[in-house]
């Protein structure tokens, strides 16, 4: 067991991230471990794998019990209209990352340099990071270092204590935190990294 949770950290360092998935399923699942370093690594790994299982969705309201007469809050259909509000501002915003990602060619260089496009402001981010050149990023090691900096200054984990209650915020972080990974997997076997 030690040997599995100790390759689940190191592929996960090495943002291998299905494959420390796979390992830290093995050792919770089939071999049955409750250690929370395990359980902490699988629940961060999965929240980078499966971006869409860890949006928080508002749950519906249940009337109480013993009161014949429903209460306004206790109806359904303010929870229908604020899902309705929710799937229409995911929308958009994906549909702004993806327009973002596609002028940029899907290049992680040209995605690098213009971050403040997308990036709202109130994001606590280095100014330095937000105003890249080509000049920071010329060779492919300055890339890896640059897009390390990125990632770790908008981790979902580290922006839950920057974007208390501003929902739009949050959702635009964790898109362009998805889509710079993915790209990063694409460049690194173009690179051979």
């Amino acid at each position: 067991m030690k040997l599995i949770s100790t390759k689940a950290e190191v592929l996960e360092l090495l943002e291998r991230y299905e494959s420390s998935l796979q390992l830290y399923n093995l050792l919770i699942q089939r071999l049955g471990t409750k250690d929370k370093k395990i359980m902490d690594g699988r629940r961060r790994v999965d929240k980078i794998v499966n971006p869409e299982n860890h949006i928080k969705k508002p749950q519906p309201q249940r009337p109480k019990t013993g009161s014949s007469v429903p209460t306004p809050s206790a109806t359904p259909k303010p929870v229908q209209q604020e899902e309705e509000v929710d799937t229409l501002v995911k929308d958009k915003i994906d549909t702004k990352i993806q327009a973002w990602a596609t002028s940029k060619q899907n290049n992680l260089r040209a995605m690098l340099t213009n971050l403040d496009e997308i990036i709202p402001g109130k994001i606590n981010m280095k100014p330095a990071l937000r105003k890249l050149s080509l000049n920071d990023l010329m060779l492919s090691k300055q890339v890896k270092i640059q897009y390390m900096k990125v990632i770790s200054s908008i981790h979902p984990d580290k922006l839950a204590s920057q974007c208390k209650g501003d929902k739009e915020t949050e959702l635009i972080c964790n898109g362009v935190f998805i889509t710079l990974n993915k790209r990063w997997e694409a460049f690194r076997k173009e690179e051979n990294i």
